[in-house]
């Protein structure tokens, strides 16, 4: 008797688990097995899923097993009585009709499983949301379950192979944690201004406005602009200027308007807007921010706990934005229950959450607390201090970890393999995602083409990244500062120790060449002194050491 996860509840009615030679073991996991597969449909991670139905299906040979060497655990469904024939009518049988039924014996009826048509095709792609980052896997090959049901067997972009069935897919398709042929978005704890209005913009295509609504929409945008959120200077410069050129053409028109774009700008715009997605924990962060010390609140606080108890806040979140939603969901409980009359948590917790990329309105009196090398600090004081990782995401977080600062990176790699190339990419992240004033200095390709070539290629333009080829007098005003190389430098260890003592404030990224045998060049106080090395080869960045826990791989080119 063969067990599926789409058989087991209906099959399980008909067995006598007592008369099992391990009746006890399965009697006690009997039910367990029924939650399990009740509720399989809400597991989201295919991690999880993997290792539930790994179980299950040793659950149900060692079960199969059992039976087949006790049949007569197996319930009889048959009536006696009506199986039963009398002599007269059995002496009433012509010899054809025996004969009939002797070869129908010997030549038992053969039952064929319907296997049911798989609605995906082998060389599709599937993107789903894992562990902080969008996993690009192939499907390789399809299969079915003994039950007959789809599944398919494929590659992920680390190279591991995995198996999933039809019906996770499509319930995981369905919850928007992947899809078919169709990149995701790549989740971000921040999204830039001036994409959040791009988004904005699209989102009135096709849609009638009142003169007021594009109006509030023409002001807020001027407004951004004003205050340097948005920038007439930033990549998007030219959508931007369309933005308010056609923003003030329909509110000069008056009225209400239907908004419409053409297919070339509509296609333009959207290629911008789509391609990162905030992540749902800091939208609910936000939710709780508005309503946080309020009264009267209680219809929003319930609509906030269900979204983090249903697990949709909680999808594709790092382990800070994971502890945070925990904190909330405690305050609304007490809040709700009626513990205390406003949703709060402490000053402490509160802290924490400023930190986040992207959340606002938050005074952030404790940072002014300073902490400086070899002067004495109250404990009281550095209760209050706060510590909090930057909120890398992507790639960067699966390389780096939860970098925070002030932070001392290294780069090594050979000549061509891509460590300038990675660092210049890191350098743009950290400037237009992070709002990081960036200065890279490029002694050693100098201000040539090669650079240039680089700076386009990674489209690493932007108000606060600047380009250098020699280290300046000064770099107060500079977050992070990058130096190609420490070797045309001339720079020791000692040299860069002595470049954060003066910048307390400021994050260091050295690049370095390495010796034949694979070694970066000079001490090995370079690798002790930095917070994580990154080692670049053939075009693949591992990172080596590191203080903040990342240990993937990531491709360069």
């Amino acid at each position: 008797m063969a067990f599926t996860i789409d058989n087991y509840i209906e099959k399980a009615k008909g067995i006598d688990f007592s008369k099992l030679a391990h009746g006890d073991f399965f009697n006690r996991k009997h039910p367990e097995v029924i939650k399990i597969i009740e509720n399989i449909h809400e597991e989201t991670n295919p991690d999880n899923l993997a290792t539930i139905h790994r179980i299950l299906d040793k659950y149900f040979e060692n079960l199969g097993k059992d039976i087949k060497a006790n049949p007569e655990a197996l319930k009889s469904t048959k009536d006696k009585t009506g199986n039963k024939e009398t002599s007269k009518q059995k002496n009433s049988k012509t010899k054809k009709q025996e004969n009939k039924e002797t070869q129908k014996q010997k030549k038992p009826r053969q039952t064929r499983k319907k296997l049911k048509k798989h609605k995906y095709k082998a060389g599709q792609f599937l993107y789903a949301y894992v562990n902080g980052y969008v996993e690009k896997s192939e499907i390789e090959s399809l299969s079915h379950t003994e039950s007959g049901e789809p599944t398919y067997v494929y590659r992920t972009d680390k190279g591991t192979k995995k198996e999933v069935s039809e019906t996770i897919l499509k319930g995981l398709i369905k919850q928007k944690l992947a899809r078919i042929d169709k990149p995701l978005p790549e989740h971000t704890e921040k999204v830039d201004a001036e994409v959040s209005f791009l988004r904005r913009f699209v989102a009135m295509n096709g849609k009638t406005k009142t003169h007021e609504e594009l109006l509030t929409m023409l002001k807020s945008l001027q407004t951004a602009i004003i205050e340097r959120r948005v920038r007439k200077a930033s990549r998007y410069s030219d959508q931007i200027e369309y933005m308010q050129d056609k923003l003030i053409a329909m509110v000069n028109d008056g009225g209400s308007i239907t908004v419409n774009f053409s297919e070339d700008k509509l296609t333009e715009l959207k290629s911008i807007t789509t391609g990162l997605a905030t992540m749902p924990a800091v939208l609910v962060i936000k939710r709780f921010l508005r309503i946080q010390g309020k009264t009267g609140v209680k219809e929003e606080a319930k609509k906030i706990l269900e979204k983090i108890e249903a697990g949709k806040a909680g999808v594709n979140a790092s382990k800070p934005l994971s502890t945070k939603l925990q904190i909330i969901r405690k305050a609304l409980e007490r809040y709700i229950a009626g513990s205390s009359t406003i949703p709060t948590i402490s000053q402490s917790e509160l802290n924490g959450l400023e930190g986040l990329a992207g959340i606002d309105g938050l005074e952030k009196q404790n940072r002014k607390i300073t902490v400086k090398s070899g002067k004495a600090i109250p404990s009281t004081d550095f209760e209050k201090k706060a510590f909090y990782p930057m909120g890398l995401s992507g790639k960067w977080h699966k390389l780096l970890g939860e970098m925070s600062e002030p932070f001392r990176l290294m780069i090594y790699g050979k000549g061509g393999s891509g460590k300038s190339t990675l660092a210049i990419d890191l350098a743009k992240y950290l400037a237009d995602q992070m709002g990081k004033t960036v200065l890279f200095v490029a002694n050693e390709e100098g201000f040539g083409a090669t650079l240039q070539k680089k700076i386009k290629m990674l489209k690493a333009v932007h108000p606060d990244f600047f380009l250098v080829d020699k280290i300046p007098a000064d770099l107060s005003k500079y977050d992070v500062v990058f130096l190609d190389s420490a070797d045309s430098l001339r720079l020791s260890p000692d040299g860069a120790t002595k470049l954060t003592l003066k910048y307390p404030n400021m994050n260091l990224v050295t690049i370095h060449k390495v010796t034949k045998t694979g070694n970066f060049r000079g001490s090995a106080e370079w690798e002790h002194d930095c917070d994580t090395s990154v080692v670049v080869t053939g075009g693949v960045a591992r990172a080596e050491k590191n203080r903040f826990g990342g240990s993937g791989e990531i491709g360069v080119f």
